[in-house]
């Protein structure tokens, strides 16, 4: 195994979607009448901008995935439609499979690697105390341009403390979020994904309950954030970034709840939400940049 040169603020970037970004272009209507096509994959684009741009190399891992060929497919569509030098799928689906040699040659060689969506947990389970793992994390930690970007599980299972399961509507009710070892790419931040869709707010609101020193980021559909130096956040895509803040909690009963299956309590967690281009900061927890628009009350 490697020695990671461990850095308190990695040179690489992470790019956690929050699943369903958009892979394909769209066809509307001009003014004329003619149809004509209108890229809309901001998400997969800005990737491919985060690394090498047109000349970046991506591999896909849909290694989560049920239905790992169809989604794979679909990313090799949407980055050979936007021209990226070379588009490669690495179909792990063991922790048998991941050290071959052959997928940690393509990992030396590749600017970007990307999880899909499915179940976080197959991702630890494949690539958990790999060599694999060791190299994805020492570019991570010393390599500017590198970016491991994941949707969906693939963004989820970044994070060192992770939620592995849970009922969106009964999280406050039960106690039935299940927290579980992760990726450790992120250390300050659990993330949950489909966010606002699927109602996990009560979900993220308990994990952070049960980890209060943990910034909570609840990523909607085809949204992310970019995270420079492993605490910068930039919101991308089309709809909100959900930030749950426990450190000023005044009380929680998460313990007892949970070992009782009982109701929730928690006094003091704050919450912010911001769209594309606001801008936060996991260490002082606060935004760091607000675009200059115009908000118009009715």
């Amino acid at each position: 195994m490697l020695t990671i040169n461990y850095q308190v603020n990695p040179k690489g970037k992470l790019i956690p979607v929050g699943g369903n970004e958009t892979k394909r272009a769209t066809k509307e209507k001009t003014a004329s009448g003619r149809a004509s096509i209108k890229v809309k994959m901001e998400i997969l684009h800005r990737i491919l901008q985060e690394a090498q741009g047109s000349q970046t190399h991506i591999e896909i891992i849909p290694t989560a995935s049920a239905i790992p060929n169809e989604i794979a497919g679909d990313y090799l569509d949407a980055y050979t439609y936007l021209k990226a030098h070379k588009v490669g799928v690495m179909n792990i689906r063991t922790k048998l499979q991941t050290d071959k040699k052959e997928y940690l040659e393509r990992l030396k060689q590749a600017d970007a690697i990307m999880f899909t969506g499915g179940d976080q947990r197959k991702i630890v389970s494949a690539f958990a105390g790999t060599e694999f793992m060791d190299i994805l994390t020492q570019r991570y930690q010393n390599e500017p341009n590198f970016v491991i970007a994941g949707t969906s599980a693939g963004a989820m299972g970044m994070s060192e403390v992770m939620i592995a399961g849970g009922d969106s509507i009964e999280a406050m009710f039960k106690g039935t979020t299940r927290i579980q070892a992760g990726l450790g790419l992120i250390k300050t931040a659990i993330i949950d994904s489909h966010f606002v869709v699927r109602g996990r707010f009560g979900r993220l609101a308990v994990a952070v309950a049960q980890h209060p020193t943990l910034t909570g980021v609840g990523l909607s559909e085809d949204t992310g954030v970019i995270i420079t130096e492993g605490r910068y956040l930039e919101a991308i895509g089309s709809r909100l970034v959900c930030i749950f803040e426990g450190q000023e909690m005044l009380h929680t009963n998460i313990a007892e709840a949970q070992k009782q299956k009982g109701m929730v309590a928690i006094e003091n967690m704050s919450i912010d939400m911001f769209p594309r281009g606001y801008h936060y900061d996991l260490i002082t927890r606060r935004l760091t940049h607000i675009p200059n628009t115009h908000l118009h009350l009715v």
